[in-house]
């Protein structure tokens, strides 16, 4: 659903003050899915498997959500466990190497307001503008959600 926001009047620095969202009948400024994601500094923390991380995120204003799990989004890699570990032991090993090389500086984007289905969030990450997700089909390590390798 697209989102109206009523402008109540400027501020003292003359920003919009927001009184309310409606839903959109002639609308100033459109809120869509895509405005509902959110993007993180973070720091890794530890490497679960391929499609599994532990991170800590900074929320801003000195603020840290420490050892939260998360789900790399749209992507899927052998498991750890079972006639698949041989394929998930390589996965993690190279999601490790991709986050070595990232030397800490990494951003994450949320997806959804909420977690999946093991409580973990759906997260894409980045380092420099790469996103790492999409390097781990490429590098033929995972497949994304539709099934394909990179």
């Amino acid at each position: 659903m697209l989102y109206d926001i009523d402008y109540l009047e400027a501020n003292m620095r003359g920003n919009p003050v927001y009184t309310r969202l409606r839903p959109m009948l002639d609308s100033h400024i459109i809120i869509t899915d895509e405005d509902r994601l959110y993007w993180y500094k973070c720091e890794l923390d530890r490497v679960i498997d391929g499609d599994t991380v532990v991170l800590h995120l900074d929320l801003g204003c000195n603020t840290w959500l420490r050892n939260q799990p998360c789900r790399l989004y749209n992507i899927n890699t052998p498991e750890m466990r079972g006639v698949e570990k041989p394929g998930g032991i390589d996965a993690r090993n190279h999601m490790i190497e991709l986050l070595d090389s990232a030397g800490g500086e990494l951003m994450c984007k949320t997806h959804k307001d909420k977690q999946g289905k093991y409580g973990r969030w759906l997260v894409e990450l980045y380092h420099h503008g790469n996103n790492l997700n999409q390097q781990m089909v490429t590098d033929g390590y995972a497949l994304s959600m539709d099934g394909k390798y990179g």
